[in-house]
């Protein structure tokens, strides 16, 4: 339910700061695209019934956000690439610092946290049987 406040204007220039950053990641490999569109979705839920909806009925932002919503897991392909892009951006930056173990220590220590992270995301390939309707409303079928 939209705000009525003047958070209302903050929650809805925050929708689209990281709907736009969502947007970009889609294109840049390093940047993530899913966590991005998750909080432009909740701040949109909060000021923006339209753009709400917009989100989760995009024929390509759509089906991992509400994969996400409805079962709290990705699919394995979200999965790996996320990994690759992971030990392919972090192994380059490990060549340009190599050398300097204060830097390379903190990027394990990011790396290493950020690899835990992934491979415990639940994996689920099943088809999704919920959509939204235009009012932001699940519906069966």
């Amino acid at each position: 339910m939209p705000y009525q406040s003047k958070f209302r204007w903050i929650f809805y220039l925050l929708g689209f700061f990281f709907l736009s950053l969502g947007i970009i990641g889609a294109f840049l490999p390093i940047l993530p695209t899913t966590p991005f569109l998750l909080l432009a979705l909740y701040f949109f839920s909060k000021s923006s019934e339209k753009w709400s909806c917009w989100i989760l009925e995009h024929k390509v932002f759509g089906p991992p956000i509400q994969r996400w919503k409805t079962k709290h897991a990705v699919t394995k392909k979200v999965k790996v690439t996320a990994i690759m892009m992971l030990v392919l951006s972090f192994s380059i930056s490990f060549i340009f610092i190599w050398g300097n173990i204060f830097i390379f220590t903190g990027l394990m220590i990011i790396f290493s946290t950020l690899l835990f992270f992934l491979l415990r995301l639940p994996v689920n390939d099943e088809p999704l049987t919920t959509s939204y309707t235009n009012h932001g409303e699940k519906k069966h079928g």
